[in-house]
Order: structure tokens, then sequence, then C-alpha cells
């Protein structure tokens, strides 16, 4: 949406803004006299600026442009992101810079994950209600708001995936721990329907989808690896017991235990 207000003793102007949901689109431009803060609620956008390497940032996450470097950000895949900006320009802007006051860094790690994404997102909606209706003073105070929570973000939290992958190897390799998923999200300071999204991101299955699938496949290699009893490997695995495993196995190999045993035996 384009709507201009001027916050005139403060020499400040709202250009652009907007809310889109299920947002697919992919960015490629120079900001040539404004600059923006850019959030994603949920999904993830692609991100680079200028030079800079490209990296996965996964919501909930801010970034932010300014006049000079070509900026490159979006996701094209279903189902998007949740996607809100703002857009200002203005001398004041010009002063902040020149003191180094409000305005976040000049770098390509142009991000940050907000401490509290759900009152960021609804700071954003505000101020485009500001902006909608003419409130300039409020809009220039939900603006120094918006870019404090920025410049307080958190940026090492791009590293979650990478921290999400590195739970899930230690869940293939101890199957029969299972996953706490409270426990799992507290430790990467999520909320755990954030850890869930996260782990179905990274690994491609839900958490518990992940586990089941991991015991199956250590009792397979049990299976054909060694004459240890069902039971034991059933214990061993994190099944209830033979018979949950049986079921469960048959399901997965199309084969009961015992005869997978044998026709790894024979092929061996």
């Amino acid at each position: 949406m384009h709507k201009t207000i001027k916050c005139e003793a403060d020499d400040l102007s709202f250009v652009m803004f907007n809310h889109a949901l299920h947002h697919t689109q992919w960015v490629k431009k120079n900001f040539v006299g404004y600059f923006s803060i850019n959030y994603a609620h949920t999904g993830f956008v692609r991100h680079r600026v200028g030079d800079g390497p490209e990296r996965v940032l996964h919501a909930p996450v801010a970034w932010w442009t300014w006049p000079g470097p070509e900026f490159q950000y979006g996701n094209l895949e279903a189902p998007g992101w949740d996607h809100s900006y703002v857009c200002f320009a203005g001398d004041l802007l010009k002063k902040w810079k020149r003191e180094g006051w409000m305005l976040p860094p000049e770098t390509s790690s142009a991000w940050r994950h907000p401490q509290d994404p759900e009152a960021f997102r609804d700071k954003m909606l505000a101020l485009h209600q500001h902006i909608a209706t003419g409130k300039s003073r409020r809009a220039m105070l939900g603006l120094l708001d918006l870019l404090l929570d920025v410049i307080e973000g958190d940026v090492s939290r791009d590293s979650l995936g990478e921290r999400v992958r590195a739970i899930a190897a230690s869940m293939r390799e101890r199957p029969a721990e299972g996953c706490d998923e409270d426990l799992h999200a507290e430790s990467l300071g999520v909320s755990t329907v954030h850890f869930r999204r996260l782990f179905l991101r990274e690994t491609g299955l839900p958490p518990h989808r992940f586990v089941m699938e991991a015991r199956l496949q250590q009792a397979a290699a049990r299976l054909r690896g060694s004459d240890f009893p069902l039971k034991q490997i059933a214990d061993e695995c994190g099944f209830f017991d033979e018979y949950h495993l049986s079921r469960l196995f048959r399901r997965k190999f199309g084969l009961p235990p015992g005869a997978y045993r044998r026709q790894a035996r024979q092929l061996g």
C-alpha cells in the first residue's frame, strides 16, 4: 500500500507499508532514497545484501534495507511467509545515521530475530494503522519502538537450523531416549510449537515420526548384525515390547523381524 504521511517537525515520511499472508515473491532491488523494515512472522526467506553470502532466515525474523547496495530476498515456495513491511525516508534519518543513533547497522548481517515475535508483529500492524489513518506522531513513536526492537534483537538465532540438525543427529544415534520437545525447545529459546516447525523443516519429519523411524532403522541394523533376541532389541531400541516392534517393523519393511533377519543372512 502506498500512503505518504509526514511528521513535519521531525522531517520523517512514511511512504509504503503492507501486510501479506502466504506471501511468495522475490525482491531484487536498490532502495533509493528510503529505508525499510521487513518482518516474516512465519515461513522463511532467502536473503542477501550486495555481494555478501546468501542466507536462509527462518521466521520469526526482521530485516532492514537502506539506500545503496542491492538487496535480494524472498521465497517463491508455497505456502510462502507472513510478510509485513514499512518504508520511510527523510532528513531525520540522515541525522540519525551521522550520529549512529536508532538505525540498525548496515552490514550483510542485516537481520535480527525479535525477542518477542508476537509483540513485534502487533507493533508492526499498529504502525500500519497509524499510517493509514494519518496519525503521524503515533506512527513516529511506533517506528522508534520497532527500530529499538530490531536493534535489541538476536542475530545468533539464525543458527537454529544447525542446532536442530545436531539434535536430530543425537536422536538418530540414541532413538530409545525419545524426544523431549519441551526440553529441546527451551534449550533453543523457542516455543515447543516453533521447535516442531523447525524440526519438520530441517528433517522432513515431525519429531515423533523421526524418532520412530530411527528406532526401526536401528532395530533393522540389530537384526542384520546380531543374534540378540527380539525382546532385547525391542528394549534397546525404545519399543514397548517385541509385539510393538513386530507390528511397526512389518508395516515399515513388509516382513516380520524374524523373516527379515533370515532374508538378510541369506543375502549376506
